[in-house]
């Protein structure tokens, strides 16, 4: 498909979200929660969090949903619906790292700086997953909107620990404003795993999270000759739930 341009961390958690995630174990938190504070980085907003099972863990440790929030959002502030993918998730034997970078970002400067914290955030997990009962080599990457495009590069980089990816708005409008800088369609290449997309607004309606910016994600897809590996493209969902099918994608495509 042919691209066109186009024109402080506060802690609190609802008891309803609290309530939620009682059934996991949650370690780490940023400069909000310093008394359980892990870092991924020496910069103030390079920390994640980790939700593990109850479970005991595998040999070789839990799979892990590696994800990031929108704008606005805060790696230590999980909505309903993101306790709900870590009670689904950690109830089926996975683990879940929600990482921060920049909580927000409007330039490209501020996304180079989120595409490097994702680098940095994976390097320091894969050196330390041992340390937490993770398997350093059984992950999906995740992401919400601003999420999505700094996790983008990193979900497609070809390293054989990343079985899938499983985004929700992803890669909106303003992914695609500096293409001869940075195009998300030529991050796609044979290596790229599989890959499942869900959207809030519905073709055509003009919302900055367009559908049709996924429908070119398929073509790339398509194109590299791996497009058995585009597992599906739902949008339409409005308010709903925004991750309907990860559980069942996780189980599908985690070793």
């Amino acid at each position: 498909m042919t691209r066109t341009k186009v024109s402080s961390i506060s802690f609190g958690i609802s008891a309803l979200v609290l309530l939620l995630l009682t059934a996991c174990t949650r370690m780490g938190g940023g400069e909000s929660n310093p008394s359980g504070a892990i870092a991924y980085g020496n910069e103030s907003q390079q920390w994640p969090l980790i939700y593990l099972p109850t479970s005991v863990a595998p040999a070789n440790g839990y799979p892990v949903y590696i994800w990031s929030h929108p704008n606005g959002g805060a790696a230590d502030q999980p909505t309903a619906d993101d306790a709900q993918v870590i009670r689904e998730m950690t109830g089926a034997g996975y683990a879940v790292i929600s990482w921060e970078s920049l909580p927000t970002i409007h330039a490209l400067g501020q996304f180079r700086t989120g595409q490097d914290d994702a680098d940095l955030m994976w390097s320091w997990f894969r050196t330390n997953a041992s340390s937490y009962n993770l398997n350093p080599n059984n992950v999906i990457i995740g992401g919400r909107s601003r999420g999505s495009g700094l996790s983008w590069k990193l979900a497609h980089s070809g390293d054989p620990a990343i079985k899938g990816i499983y985004m929700f708005n992803a890669l909106p409008d303003a992914f695609w404003l500096h293409l001869d800088d940075w195009n998300p369609d030529t991050e796609v290449n044979p290596n790229s795993p599989p890959i499942q997309l869900v959207y809030g607004p519905t073709t055509g309606d003009g919302n900055e999270h367009r559908p049709e910016n996924g429908e070119s994600i398929r073509d790339e897809y398509i194109a590299n000759g791996i497009g058995d590996r585009f597992i599906g493209l739902t949008e339409g969902i409005g308010n709903g739930y925004p991750y309907p099918d990860l559980l069942n994608f996780a189980q599908t495509y985690f070793d």
